[in-house]
Formats: structure tokens, C-alpha cells, sequence
């Protein structure tokens, strides 16, 4: 189902549907290609397409797959007369032009044809009907180009340059793309979002060339997942006792890594106060 206030507004809500009763493998199909695009929070609905095995172990964070256009389906593939009305299998193809990694690394690609199998059973669900889902899925989201600008943000985070004996010490940009909004996995809102990937580390490409000032293991404390400036602007950053292990002055750097970092995304920080987990 999508929702948009105007023909044409950017701002296109897709809200992800349930399977239909004794909806057709096509249908299933479809109807996780389009709950992949939607904000379905830990993307419960969505695993409602899968396989009870399947939705277990599926992971959504692991990447995401940028196609040209929406995925195309091409199928059902045959299958031997004594297995073709219990399990089918459907092709996703398209033109992949980029990709984007665990870390929110985005690297684009010289286009390049992209093809997936979809494997489906039929499967006892809750009421114990028999219904068609989908058994064999890999990892991560696989975005149309449109839908990944909608549910994506580029954002910038902020390491210290290592190498450098005198003078200031330089910033210097790492962008990650995070989830415009809540992201469905982890519930956290962008600034969340933002400050725990700064907390990870470097992406793979910069971290030779830079340095965090953040102790090793250093996170956000369980459940934080609306950081936001009080009314007198300050942020307040609640860490594990990791952070305890940095003096006075690497605090203050810290604090700086955080404030370089959310000035992009939203203006109302003024001041950031880290607090450990003593």
C-alpha cells in the first residue's frame, strides 16, 4: 500500500501488507519485493512472506543491493512434475549500480546485470493452512534507485587524520548512508543511527588514514534510540563504560567527532556532553 499526499510528493509512504490467503507464488513474491520498500518496523510483516526457517535467519542489515529500476520477476521456473505444486522458483534481475555494505559503506558500480533466485514451499502457517512462502532469500534489501533515495540519507561521519605531529588535528569526512527517519531494524531515529556508526569505527576505505578517539567497544547504551538537543541545545550522548577509559582530553575530542558529525543533520546541537557508563 502506498500513501502520498500529492501526485508526485517526495515524501511516498509504502506501508507493508500480509500475504493474502491462498495467494499465488507470484503474488508472494511481489509482495516482498514491495514490504522490502516500506518502513515495517523489524520488517515483521515482511517475514510474513518467508518461510518460518527463512524469516528466521534472514538478515536485512547485512547490505543492500541498488537496482536501476525495481527488480524485475521473471518465472515460475520449472520444476519435476512431482515437485512443481509443492515448490517453485522465481528470477529477480535488473541492472545493479551500486551497493551498500554492513559498515553503510556505499560504493557505486559500473552497472552490471544482477540475477537472483527466489525459492518458494508450500508451508503450514499460524492457522494451519497450507500457503506458498519463500524458503531460499539472500541477505540484505534489494532497492530500486528511486526507493533507495526515499528510505536513504547520506550523512557524513568524523575521524581524526593520523600522521600529522604538529599543528591541529584535521577531521576528516567518512560518508555512510543511513535510514531517512526510523530505521526498521533497529528503531533507531537518523541521529542515532549516525552517532552509533561513528562509534563502529572508520569504513574499511579510510581506516588506514584515520583514527578514532573513542576507546576500543566504545556504544551507545542499550535502548538508545532518540538521541535529540535539550531546549538549551546540548546533546547528551549516553555510552557504555567502555567510554570510561578516556581522560579529560580525549573526551573533548570525542565530543568533537560527535558535534562535526550531526552538524549536517540537524542544527540545533550546540553542545555535546558524553556520558559513560559508570
Amino acid at each position: 500500500a502506498v500513501d502520498a499526499s500529492q501526485p508526485g510528493d517526495s515524501q511516498v509512504q509504502v506501508y507493508a501488507v500480509e500475504p493474502r490467503e491462498g495467494a499465488a507464488p507470484s503474488e508472494i513474491v511481489d509482495g516482498f519485493l514491495e514490504s522490502m520498500t516500506s518502513d515495517d518496523p523489524g520488517f515483521r510483516t515482511t517475514r510474513k512472506y518467508l518461510s518460518a526457517s527463512a524469516s528466521e535467519t534472514w538478515q536485512p542489515s547485512e547490505g543492500t543491493t541498488v537496482l536501476a529500476q525495481a527488480p524485475n520477476r521473471s518465472g515460475p521456473l520449472l520444476h519435476d512434475e512431482e515437485r512443481r505444486d509443492s515448490e517453485t522458483s522465481y528470477t529477480l534481475t535488473g541492472e545493479k549500480v551500486a551497493a551498500v555494505d554492513a559498515q553503510s559503506s556505499y560504493q557505486p558500480l559500473a552497472p552490471t546485470d544482477y540475477s537472483q533466485m527466489l525459492h518458494l514451499v508450500q508451508e503450514k502457517v499460524a492457522d494451519g493452512k497450507v500457503e506458498w512462502r519463500i524458503d531460499i532469500v539472500p541477505d540484505g534489501l534489494v532497492l530500486g534507485q528511486s526507493d533507495f533515495k526515499r528510505l536513504y540519507r547520506s550523512v557524513n561521519k568524523y575521524y581524526f587524520a593520523t600522521g600529522r605531529t604538529s599543528g591541529q588535528p584535521t577531521l576528516v569526512a567518512d560518508p555512510v548512508y543511513v535510514r531517512t527517519g526510523t530505521d526498521p531494524v533497529t528503531q533507531m531515529s537518523t541521529a542515532t543511527q549516525t552517532v552509533r556508526t561513528l562509534l563502529e569505527g572508520p569504513t574499511n576505505w579510510l581506516r588506514p588514514v584515520v583514527d578514532s578517539r573513542f576507546p576500543t567497544g566504545t556504544a551507545l547504551r542499550k535502548d538508545v534510540v532518540a538521541l535529540a538537543p535539550d531546549d538549551q541545545n546540548v546533546l547528551k550522548v549516553p555510552l557504555n563504560a567502555k567510554a570510561d577509559k578516556a581522560g579529560r582530553a580525549a573526551c573533548r575530542m570525542m565530543a568533537a567527532q560527535v558535534l562535526f558529525t550531526l552538524r549536517d543533520l540537524t542544527s540545533g546541537v550546540e553542545q555535546v556532553e558524553l556520558e559513560g557508563g559508570r
